[in-house]
């Protein structure tokens, strides 16, 4: 499901001058751009927790607000979710009351379909202090569809949650898109999940829009400083281990990356770090190399970030994302579709257990 977001608004905010103007179709777009550009601003602007010093906002024709006209509509009646960094549970209700906090009775969304989908049915007597970082977040996002939101923003809902489980979080929001088919925006620092979960992206920097479309040429457009390092966070399953060499192989997809052993067990789930400047390219396969994984993917897409290029392999459902410099695109050949063999070494993989 899709709607449309019209913006044109502008407001000071401490030393950020917000002039942010945009009319775009919403399915899961993504609100990106550097620390500091006015992304969680301009969310707090159509939420209604801020009020513009002039324009307007819109959603499929509804009008939230328009300082030509006088309209405000204030914030709980815009039907608009809003899914802080920090959760904001209420820490004197369980989950379950929580959850309950705001829903209509006659909503569209049900308790069961929330709970299921979010596999929330566990925590339901539970206090939000005895809950994970990507619990709460979970927590909040069910809330957030209870209360049968038109529009759903999520601000940074990584933000509190650690790298063992980001990768089950983002999970979370997969099903979430899927199941509930509703409108979303999505603010992120991560990378890896604007360009695998989002559909369209708007680029933000210093308070104004710099490119509107898909994610690969809106992170481009935002340029390295919104970007910073890329770190893959694969899930992945212990397989193997040879002690005579002080390593464990972990498997995801035909990706199968062997790393310095610290006493996983086989068998175990774990998440797999793997900086995206630390992978290597080669258009044919190597010869002898002292690199101890040597993978074979096909290119899923490139992203043009500055003077980088992040190259994303897929290997059979797991994606890597690879950073270069522009000339090696041409050196290599690489284009969507192409072959090549990624080279990582086992010492600059890090594995996280999730148990």
């Amino acid at each position: 499901m899709t709607g449309r977001l019209d913006v044109d608004v502008s407001c000071a905010i401490g030393d950020l001058q917000l002039d942010v103007s945009f009319d775009e179709p919403v399915g899961f777009t993504a609100l990106f751009g550097p620390s500091g550009a006015g992304k969680t601003s301009t969310l707090d602007v159509i939420a209604g927790l801020r009020r513009p010093s002039r324009g307007h906002v819109r959603f499929d024709g509804r009008t939230f607000v328009d300082t030509a006209t006088g309209t405000w509509v204030p914030p709980e009646r815009r039907r608009i979710g809003y899914v802080f960094q920090d959760a904001r549970l209420f820490p004197n209700r369980t989950v379950r009351g929580n959850l309950d906090y705001g829903a209509p009775r006659d909503g569209r969304v049900r308790f069961d379909d929330v709970v299921d989908v979010l596999g929330l049915a566990a925590l339901l007597p539970r206090a939000p202090a005895t809950l994970s970082g990507g619990e709460r977040q979970r927590v909040a996002l069910g809330r957030a569809l209870l209360a049968d939101p038109l529009l759903l923003l999520m601000d940074e809902p990584l933000g509190a949650v650690d790298v063992a489980r980001r990768i089950a979080t983002l999970a979370w929001l997969e099903a979430v898109r899927d199941a509930f088919a509703l409108p979303i925006v999505y603010v992120s620092h991560d990378l890896s999940s604007v360009l695998r979960f989002t559909d369209r992206a708007i680029g933000i920097d210093r308070g104004r829009i710099v490119g509107t479309g898909t994610p690969e040429s809106v992170v481009g457009a935002c340029g390295a400083a919104a970007v910073g390092g890329v770190d893959n966070t694969i899930r992945a399953e212990v397989r193997a281990r040879d002690t005579e060499a002080g390593t464990v192989t972990a498997v995801a997809g035909t990706l199968s990356l062997t790393v310095l052993d610290r006493g996983e067990r086989e068998g175990e789930s774990v998440v797999a770090v793997v900086p995206a400047h630390e992978v290597m390219l080669s258009a044919d396969p190597p010869g002898r190399v002292s690199t101890r994984n040597v993978q074979r993917g096909r290119v899923a897409r490139i992203a043009a970030i500055g003077p980088r290029r992040l190259v994303t392999l897929d290997f059979g459902g797991t994606e890597l994302a690879v950073e270069v410099v522009a000339p090696t695109l041409t050196d290599l050949g690489i284009a969507p579709g192409v072959e090549l063999f990624a080279l990582i070494k086992a010492t600059a993989v890090r594995l996280i257990r999730t148990g």
